[in-house]
């Protein structure tokens, strides 16, 4: 009686799908342990006639429905869930069944096992259903009751979900035709494009990196935060003045205090402070693989369509509103729902665009040695100037 419960699991699971099952299939549904005793078990002592059980064990297992478009093996250092559904690498064959409500699991055991088997049709040894969705089908066409028609239902739809979903690929420009874009005479004036063609050693990358893009990301910002040489606070042993008690202990109403030096008092020491050792917080890395992460982040820019390439990175005036009404045409912006954007001139940045760019949130204009990963990131557009992706070329090729 210890694997009764199983059992009823597994005549269940007949019932529900029409299905017949292996015996080398119980391993897949429960635990190795529970598996193996429950087969033991029905060998043993068999809930159900001798013949319908060998006829059981020795049906075909039931057939995965075909995938029409198999997505994108991910890469190996992208570590995804395959099982989870919104992953574009979701496949139908992993996608778990839906669960049963409680009503359902009682009302399924707590029908007799005869029941179970004179409901379940009479199959061949070598004839098992095409899919779930097939045999869905066929316990639909059966008169069932409404619980068994919604299971089925809802089954049917989590599957045209799963296919839709597995058939979710992310289509990009390949190379080498990925890498000749238009180029605008300027953000202010409207004028014809014309193609250029970039360097594949900078912007054709096409593995992404997002471990590299990590460390890149690291070093730059323990490198922002700096080197501290020698900086010492005094503590209230070093700090100038008595011991003497301020006011009384009781009676006034007020917090106690022994002396007038503790850190929450104006004039008072420093709790925690540096003691005069080095705090250098920056880390290394090599020059190699920051040009390295450079060339990823801005392949990737590429490759996602956010890459605009400009003759002449200037503006005419510093003030703000002609910038903005020059960039809400491209659908930068985020004031009228645009996306951020970082702007990369020559070897000077534009004083002009410095100030305009300054009031409008989510806009940044720096030279081109100001041009860094972390910024890239961070904005979603990235704006080049012709003379910053001649001196990048010379410098990162």
């Amino acid at each position: 009686h210890k694997y009764q419960d199983l059992t009823g699991r597994i005549l269940s699971l007949l019932n529900r799908y029409r299905l017949p099952i292996r015996e080398c299939m119980l391993s897949t549904m429960f635990s190795a342990s529970a598996a193996g005793a429950a087969s033991r078990c029905l060998r043993k002592r068999p809930s159900l006639p001798l013949r319908l059980w060998n006829r059981v064990l020795s049906s075909a297992p039931p057939s995965l429905p075909p995938v029409s478009k198999i997505p994108a093996v991910p890469p190996p250092n992208l570590k995804i869930d395959p099982r989870a559904v919104s992953s574009p690498y979701f496949d139908v064959r992993n996608a778990p069944p839906p669960r049963k409500r409680r009503t359902d699991r009682r009302a399924s055991a707590a029908q007799s096992l005869e029941d179970q088997l004179a409901d379940a049709p009479d199959l061949p040894s070598d004839a098992a259903p095409a899919s779930l969705s097939e045999s869905a089908t066929a316990s639909d066409e059966d008169p069932a009751s409404d619980s068994d028609a919604e299971s089925a239902a809802e089954e049917e739809e989590f599957l045209d979900l799963a296919r839709l979903r597995a058939e979710r690929t992310v289509t990009a420009v390949p190379l080498p035709d990925r890498l000749t874009v238009p180029r605008l005479p300027s953000l202010f004036a409207t004028g014809p494009t014309e193609a250029v063609e970039l360097p594949a050693r900078v912007f054709g990358l096409d593995e992404p990196r997002p471990d590299l893009l990590h460390r890149y990301v690291i070093y730059q910002r323990n490198k922002k935060r700096g080197r501290r040489v020698h900086a010492v606070t005094k503590t209230i042993s070093q700090k100038r003045g008595s011991g003497k008690k301020m006011r009384p202990q009781k009676g006034g109403g007020t917090a106690r205090a022994g002396h007038k030096r503790p850190p929450h008092w104006r004039g008072g020491a420093k709790a925690h402070g540096p003691k005069g050792g080095v705090q250098d917080y920056t880390t290394k890395l090599n020059k190699k693989v920051r040009r390295l992460g450079l060339r990823v982040a801005l392949s990737q820019k590429l490759k996602e369509g956010n890459l605009v390439l400009v003759d002449d990175l200037k503006a005419p005036s510093f003030k703000t509103g002609a910038l903005a009404k020059a960039l809400r045409k491209m659908d930068i912006g985020t004031k009228y729902g645009g996306s951020t954007a970082f702007m990369v001139g020559g070897e000077k940045a534009d004083p002009n665009l410095q100030v305009a760019c300054r009031n409008i949130y989510g806009i940044r204009h720096v030279a081109q040695l100001g041009l860094n990963v972390y910024d890239i990131l961070k904005h979603e557009k990235l704006i080049l100037s012709t003379e910053a992706v001649e001196k990048m070329e010379a410098r990162l090729g």
